[in-house]
Order: C-alpha cells, then sequence, then structure tokens
C-alpha cells in the first residue's frame, strides 16, 4: 500500500510539472566581430533593458533585442566552474536563420550573470542580469 501511494504521489508531481521559464533583463552590451581575419576588442559597454528569456524545459532561448532573436538549444555541453570562481554553463544552439552557435551563462564570482552568444563571425554578450 505504501508503495501505491508513494507512486501515485510521485506520479501526480511529474503530471503538475510545467515548464519553467527563468527571465533576466540585462543592463549592458557588448560585441566584437571578425574583421580581416582577426578578432576585433570588445566594443564599449552600451546601457541597455533587454530582456533574455530562458526556458530549458522547452529547449528555448529568447533575446528580445532591436532585432529579436531565437535560439533552439540542441545540445546541452557542459557546466564547469573557472579558475577565478566564476560558474558557466554552456549550450549549442541553431537560430531563427538556421546558424549554429554557443550560448554561455555565465556567473561571476561577484554574482554578475552574463550571457554571450557566440558564433564563428561574431561574438556579443548581456551583462548584468538582473532575472525579473
Amino acid at each position: 500500500m505504501k508503495k501505491i501511494l508513494i507512486t501515485l504521489v510521485c506520479l501526480c508531481s511529474f503530471l503538475s510539472v510545467q515548464s519553467q521559464t527563468i527571465i533576466y533583463q540585462a543592463s549592458y552590451f557588448a560585441y566584437k566581430y571578425i574583421d580581416n581575419e582577426r578578432w576585433t576588442d570588445w566594443t564599449k559597454w552600451y546601457p541597455s533593458k533587454i530582456t533574455i528569456s530562458i526556458n530549458l524545459s522547452d529547449d528555448i532561448i529568447k533575446i528580445y533585442s532591436e532585432e529579436p532573436q531565437t535560439y533552439v538549444v540542441t545540445k546541452y555541453t557542459r557546466t564547469f566552474s573557472d579558475k577565478d570562481g566564476g560558474k558557466q554553463s554552456e549550450y549549442r544552439v541553431i537560430d531563427q536563420d538556421y546558424d549554429k552557435g554557443i550560448i554561455r551563462l555565465r556567473i561571476e564570482s561577484n554574482g554578475t550573470i552574463q550571457l554571450y552568444v557566440d558564433f564563428s563571425n561574431v561574438m556579443w554578450v548581456y551583462s548584468g542580469l538582473k532575472r525579473i
């Protein structure tokens, strides 16, 4: 009887789980790109109020910038800590134009959250993410 009750509770819990979406707002934005076969330096930090939606239950990351961006997560690659005490998660993604890239969600040791979007010819970073 105990096993049946536990199984029912687990089943009900599983069925009631909904996809969790985490929504952030970025405070700053910067980018760099390939110019004459070399990476440029990062641009200055531009103030931003860009909203970022991360729904890993549905494998979708959306960035609501001037040109909205939608990324489908095709593979979760890894989570690791670096020598500076920050933590980072990496995801292989495909954008709305079917270009392949990597999105990195990074939490600095001081608590600052950044989202990097990396492609072969351009990279941008959203910084100062605050959960809304």
